[in-house]
């Protein structure tokens, strides 16, 4: 199925390219995360960066602007060993960066190549659409251990 990206969708394209995907994924992946939606003729033309618009360009690039550099502290239950009882996902880490600059991420923004599973400093990176990066310092903080 021939889909127009509304953004980064990893080993697919960018957002504004338009791409054949397997319909499977389109229906099951791209369309419920709204990261997609079915190319007509008209949007064909549409498919150089020159071609975005501009509104659209403006919202990610404050996105990006508010949480470029910004710290963010999240305080994670730990076990004995001290390790977190539940890994931190970038799910959990795009909710805290969201309540914390009170705006919405892309589904894919954010950038953990595996969970944390330790309490620590770590720099997160995250990619917009547009090829616009910001990067985050997050800090985990071990809470209330385990009993």
């Amino acid at each position: 199925m021939k889909v127009l990206l509304l953004g980064r969708v990893e080993g697919l394209g960018e957002a504004g390219d338009i791409v054949d995907a397997d319909d499977a994924f389109v229906r099951d992946v791209l369309f419920p995360q709204e990261l997609a939606v079915v190319a007509t003729g008209s949007q064909s033309a549409q498919t150089s960066p020159s071609a975005i618009p501009e509104e659209e360009l403006a919202a990610a690039q404050r996105v990006a602007d508010l949480t470029d550099q910004k710290t963010v502290r999240i305080e994670r239950p730990v076990n004995a060993e001290r390790n977190l009882e539940k890994p931190l996902t970038a799910r959990d880490l795009q909710s805290a960066i969201e309540q914390e600059i009170g705006a919405s991420l892309p589904a894919d923004a954010v950038r953990l190549p595996h969970p944390i599973t330790e309490p620590g400093q770590y720099t997160v990176s995250l990619e917009f659409p547009h090829g616009l990066e910001a990067e985050i310092k997050l800090i985990v903080e071990p809470g209330n251990e385990s009993k």
